[in-house]
């Protein structure tokens, strides 16, 4: 079913830690709202997560690419 966790994912999830859990859990609960969600303020919040996450990971990419 679309937007629905996968067990890949909560494989991911069991063995994640700290910050990199935090991540993988919002990453994956946003996908379900944006999926499902009905609230428009909740479908809002999850895209700015997407959007910020996103942002993130092309700036870590960005730092990798310089060392």
């Amino acid at each position: 079913m679309p937007g629905m966790v996968t067990e890949t994912d909560m494989a991911g999830l069991r063995k994640a830690r700290g910050g990199k859990f935090d991540r993988m859990f919002l990453r994956l609960m946003a996908g379900t709202e944006l999926a499902e969600g009905v609230n428009p303020e909740a479908r809002k919040l999850a895209q700015t997560i997407e959007d910020t996450q996103r942002a993130e990971i092309r700036r870590m990419r960005g730092l990798l690419g310089r060392l």
